[in-house]
């Protein structure tokens, strides 16, 4: 037992360690600067050539829209163009139904025409 007030020899050289472990997290919130957008444009009709024209034109009526606000096709040169918009992809392919009971897919003689589109908005900041 140890008297307070008395020196232990014993405690005055054992070495003490320890280990301190700091962990944090830190959030920052900032506003976007850019906004990508995927959209499909999608007509059925009897062919695929009818089918593709009415793509077409509902393609070309919302470039135009997209031109008229200042946009433009995305290029090497345009890449930090406050409104890009690219073509991604133009397909076809049968229309099918689906037959509850059977189970069924059977094709219904339309065909089906999209095309997909990738619009990007910058804040020009």
């Amino acid at each position: 037992m140890r008297n307070a007030g008395t020196y232990d020899r014993r405690m005055a050289n054992t070495v003490q360690s320890f280990s301190l472990s700091v962990r944090a997290e830190a959030q920052r919130t900032t506003a976007p600067d850019q906004v990508d957008v995927a959209a499909t444009l999608s007509a059925a009709a009897g062919s695929k050539s009818d089918a593709m024209s009415e793509v077409h034109t509902a393609l070309s009526a919302m470039l135009d829209e997209l031109t008229a606000l200042g946009g433009e096709v995305l290029t090497a040169s345009s890449l930090r163009a406050p409104l890009t918009w690219s073509t991604q992809s133009v397909q076809t392919h049968q229309e099918h139904t689906h037959d509850k009971t059977t189970g069924a897919h059977s094709p219904t003689g339309r065909h089906i025409a999209s095309v997909s589109l990738r619009l990007t908005v910058r804040d020009s900041l």
